[in-house]
């Protein structure tokens, strides 16, 4: 029987590179239904090398080329405030072009009955909710405040174990000029008095990281508060001036989920330390009456 002709291998076209370019296959995932999950393969090329193909695909958008919306900067974060179900975000063909948007799992199960959301309508409605996690300068400066006694507390708390592990060191000192005398006197044999001044160091080391790490988790729990709040300063022009990156970031950093109901969010879960920063900021800056 003869072998069916094969057509002749042609040059990829620059739309299908694109695509090829974008796909985070090569990063390890695979997408199904609009979500993406870490697949049995292995990655074949680095997030970096990924991150930085992608920026130079993005600064040539508009070139003749298309992007894959559906990777969008929201998607995973996105939630119903009816039924609790994710949003993902889907494509669809019609009227002479391609359209996206977001679509409740909900109602695809049948429990739901949110509408189809377009993905700008969303993406409005994300940015409008960036103005509930702008704080005055009275509630970041009272956070600072507070911030500083809790410190100066917690210095007071540890000081019996800085003062416990200081006086271990005075200890280590006086027996290791002991043994530095015996040296001298001939009394202990030389590799014994070597293998227990190695010790003594081995334990000095220790002690000291001991102490360094005492005030280097109080230093560094008041910077990521102090950091969180210079991020509040204005988060909703920096987010309105932001890339799609930088949006992703701010998202994944301030929240862990955005709620929908309709084209509006209603509510919202807080990562840390926001999840403290930012109903304490609500509260403080609310009207009296």
């Amino acid at each position: 029987m003869q072998a069916p002709a094969r057509r002749p291998a042609r040059p990829i076209s620059r739309g299908q590179l694109h695509d090829v370019l974008r796909d985070r296959y090569y990063l390890g995932y695979v997408e199904y239904e609009g979500i993406e999950y870490p697949g049995r393969h292995e990655a074949l090329i680095t997030p970096e090398l990924f991150e930085r193909v992608q920026k130079v695909l993005d600064s040539h958008s508009g070139a003749g080329t298309r992007t894959r919306t559906h990777n969008h900067y929201l998607k995973g974060l996105m939630w119903c405030a009816q039924c609790e179900h994710r949003f993902i975000v889907r494509r669809t063909v019609g009227n002479g072009g391609e359209y996206f948007y977001f679509f409740c799992r909900g109602r695809q199960e049948g429990v739901c009955d949110q509408p189809h959301l377009n993905v700008h309508a969303v993406e409005q409605a994300v940015l409008d909710h960036y103005a509930t996690v702008n704080f005055s300068d009275d509630f970041k400066a009272a956070v600072r405040a507070k911030l500083d006694e809790a410190v100066a507390v917690d210095l007071g708390s540890t000081q019996g174990i800085r003062e416990r592990l200081e006086a271990q060191l005075a200890a280590l000192d006086t027996r290791e000029s002991n043994l530095l005398d015996l040296a001298a006197d001939g009394d202990l044999p030389k590799e014994k008095i070597k293998e227990k001044l190695l010790a003594i160091r081995d334990e000095r080391a220790g002690i000291r990281r001991d102490i360094d790490r005492l005030n280097a988790e109080l230093e560094t729990g008041r910077q990521v508060f102090l950091l969180a709040l210079e991020l509040l300063d204005d988060p909703q022009e920096l987010y309105r001036q932001a890339g799609p990156a930088l949006r992703k970031t701010m998202n994944q950093t301030i929240f862990t989920k955005l709620k929908l109901d309709g084209a509006s969010v209603t509510t919202d879960e807080l990562a840390e330390p926001f999840d403290a920063i930012v109903p304490a900021g609500r509260a403080f800056d609310q009207p009296a009456y």
